[in-house]
């Protein structure tokens, strides 16, 4: 099984177990963060999406994750060596920012 097949796999699948990262974004939807993929459900209409963060573009894993208490945003830090911060709009899952590149004094 190739690695670009495990990608396309659809992740309606995944339920959250042991939560550690989980957070509001505005007062429409509840995230958690589950390695390689946050989980996104609207309070309102118990709708659920998911966010995959299984690439260079998308990001690399999910080690911490943070929602805006009254836009629609949310943004996470990757789990690897050199992490990012993308922030992220919701329900589109659109990519708005990736910060990258700060030094550590």
């Amino acid at each position: 099984m190739s690695l670009k097949y495990m990608t396309n796999v659809k992740t309606n699948w995944i339920k959250a177990r042991d939560v550690r990262t989980a957070c509001f974004i505005a007062r429409e939807a509840l995230a958690v963060g589950m390695g390689s993929h946050i989980l996104l459900m609207n309070v309102i209409s118990k709708q659920e999406t998911f966010y995959r963060a299984t690439d260079r573009t998308n990001g690399e894993g999910v080690a911490c994750l943070a929602g805006h208490k009254t836009f629609s945003i949310f943004a996470f830090a990757e789990c690897c060596v050199f992490p990012r911060i993308f922030i992220v709009a919701y329900p589109d899952n659109a990519v708005l920012f990736v910060l990258e590149g700060g030094m550590l004094c």
